[in-house]
């Protein structure tokens, strides 16, 4: 087994811990914008 296979498999999954963290992100502000949203619309 090469090193740099290890290396690979490496930045995989930092590559992936950003991209869930970015996804987690991303849905978190949709869900706090439709939460908001429907508070606005409940108060009018």
């Amino acid at each position: 087994m090469p090193p740099w296979s290890l290396w690979l498999d490496y930045i995989t999954i930092e590559s992936l811990k950003v991209f869930v963290q970015i996804g987690l992100d991303i849905i978190g502000q949709f869900i706090i914008k439709a939460v908001y949203k429907d508070d606005i619309l409940r108060r009018v």
